[in-house]
């Protein structure tokens, strides 16, 4: 089973659920014969699945090109800023990124994680001899947002310690 079957599952059971507390709601405040149970169960079904199918997406917190900026995405959903959306939409919405990615019509390149952390991510990798390098900036390129900032570049070299914290720790435990 995939997502996409995942979530209509997802809303069909919402329907159902929604569909038998309204029908129970309306029968306990109304008379209603036994005949006309099914007519008004299906009325309130149909109702409640035109709802779901035609219902209005709000629009997104910010504009999608501004969604991907150098140290966090925000989210399209709530707005809220993020360095990795995978997780946080997985726990919050139960939605995979291609389902997100499909929801707002993003491109499939579009990131889920921001490019600093990537960034940070990658050089770590590479100083322990995990990758060699990434496309991730060629991927980035389409987003303008990040185009008018300078990237850092990823320094490697030991430098003081504004607080006069002094240099490199390599040998010494803290």
């Amino acid at each position: 089973m995939n997502g996409e079957d995942s979530t209509e599952q997802d809303q069909a059971h919402r329907a159902a659920r929604a569909t038998a507390a309204m029908t129970a709601s309306y029968l306990r405040s109304h008379p209603v014969d036994r005949e006309d149970v099914v007519t008004v169960v299906s009325a309130i079904g149909e109702v409640i699945n035109h709802l779901l199918v035609n219902s209005v997406q709000s629009p997104p917190p910010v504009p999608v090109e501004k969604s991907v900026q150098y140290d966090y995405l925000v989210c399209l959903e709530d707005g809220r800023r993020l360095r990795s959306m995978r997780y946080y939409l997985k726990l919050h919405y139960n939605m995979t990124p291609d389902q997100y990615r499909r929801k707002w019509d993003l491109p499939d390149n579009y990131p889920m994680t921001a490019p600093a952390f990537h960034d940070s991510c990658a050089r770590a990798a590479q100083a322990n001899g995990i990758v060699r390098g990434s496309a991730h900036s060629r991927r980035l390129s389409q987003f303008p947002s990040l185009q008018e900032k300078s990237v850092p570049d990823a320094q490697t070299t030991d430098e003081a310690d504004p607080a006069g914290g002094g240099g490199s720790t390599e040998g010494s435990r803290v």
